[in-house]
């Protein structure tokens, strides 16, 4: 992208790489929570994109076998999380009808243009940083929860 930065574009693949993090562990998660059997999980799960995911696993875990389980108290809030920040991630990818640079005081922003929403905005480069950041945490921790959740299953 002519124009941006080394440490702008390094932060857009950044998101890029953890968002994909969050998406297979949600994958990963859906199919567990739906059966154990890795084959049969996988099938269900198959193709789905991570909106989808997450609804799915929200269903099961609204379910009388999870709603009143430590892995549903834990699951509900990050489920949250994790739309939230893929929704940034969207944002910055998927929204872009205008990409630019532009100096505001002493920072450099990232100019973005949402297809739904005409009125550009400035979105400090900072920004990128810190939903990169969420993105890993969030990816950590379903990868943390379906580990769990696992483990218990073979106990």
């Amino acid at each position: 992208m002519a124009g941006l930065s080394d440490d702008v574009l390094q932060s857009i693949g950044r998101i890029a790489v953890w968002a994909s993090w969050v998406e297979l562990h949600l994958d990963d998660l859906a199919s567990e929570l739906i059966d154990p059997r890795y084959e049969v999980g996988r099938a269900l799960t198959r193709g789905k994109t991570a909106g989808a995911l997450i609804e799915q696993i929200r269903a099961v875990l609204d379910t009388s076998a999870w709603r009143e389980t430590e892995a549903a108290e834990l699951l509900v809030p990050l489920l949250g999380r994790a739309r939230a920040a893929l929704a940034e991630r969207n944002s910055i990818f998927h929204g872009i009808v205008y990409t630019g640079l532009t100096i505001e005081g002493a920072r450099l922003e990232l100019v973005i243009s949402s297809r739904r929403n005409r009125s550009g905005r400035l979105r400090p480069a900072c920004d990128l940083e810190a939903i990169s950041r969420e993105l890993h945490a969030v990816g950590n921790a379903l990868f943390e929860a379906g580990f769990s959740i696992r483990r218990s299953r073979k106990l």
